[in-house]
């Protein structure tokens, strides 16, 4: 089953708030909640196989020796252990390990902020903004780097979301619906409860799912392993 446009589910939710054609609710302030459903849905590690259209990898240098990666917007999450650069050997090493910020800074103060990574096995990073990392050691120019991530969804005007599985569609259009229905007046109360409700239990359920399906716990799905 091909992945619903956004203007399907745009439809979807016109036809449970009563109005089939814009009127109160133009069709930009539904494509918005849309969107705004499906980044909570990334964000927050939704566990399902139909981000794996997502996934994808970059590579790139050190031009220069300076400790930090700048993402760029594109990325919506690093997967675990993806983080892989070269080595003195000209072989790729063993994978970063995500730590806190505390920690990372703790271990750089002990070890001295210019150690490099051919003097040492350590290979931490941590998030210094939100689209750059931390890493350390220092790397070394001219030196090769490889980043597995899920990419972000598209937002063009003609977007075709990542899920082709139907219930995360529905959590989407549930997302929209509540929150459209909350601008309107308190008549629509009871839409936005039942609405809500039915994308909390939703989020839940995949959750839970997952959790079943692989044994882990659903406060780490999607993110990193973190070091203590």
């Amino acid at each position: 089953m091909a992945a619903p446009t956004l203007e399907e589910l745009r439809t979807k939710v016109r036809r449970v708030l009563g109005e089939t054609t814009a009127s109160f609710w133009t069709d930009a302030e539904i494509d918005e909640a849309l969107v705004d459903g499906i980044r909570e849905l990334q964000d927050e590690g939704t566990p399902t196989d139909a981000l794996l259209a997502l996934e994808t990898s970059a590579t790139g240098s050190f031009i220069t020796a300076a400790p930090l990666i700048v993402l760029g917007e594109y990325i919506g999450r690093i997967l675990p252990d993806t983080l892989i650069t070269e080595e003195s050997d000209g072989e790729y090493g063993l994978p970063w390990t995500l730590t806190s910020r505390d920690n990372f800074y703790r271990v750089r103060q002990a070890y001295g902020e210019t150690m490099t990574v051919d003097e040492s096995d350590i290979r931490l990073f941590c998030y210094s903004g939100k689209f750059q990392i931390d890493i350390y050691p220092l790397p070394v120019i001219g030196r090769n780097r490889k980043i597995h991530y899920i990419a972000k969804a598209s937002e063009s005007d003609d977007m075709t979301l990542p899920y082709e599985n139907p219930n995360l569609c529905r959590l989407a259009v549930y997302y929209a619906i509540f929150n459209c229905a909350s601008k309107k007046s308190r008549l629509d109360a009871v839409m936005v409860d039942r609405y809500e409700k039915r994308y909390s239990q939703g989020r839940a359920d995949v959750l839970l799912k997952y959790k079943n399906k692989y044994g882990m716990s659903p406060a780490k799905v999607g993110y990193f392993r973190v070091a203590q």
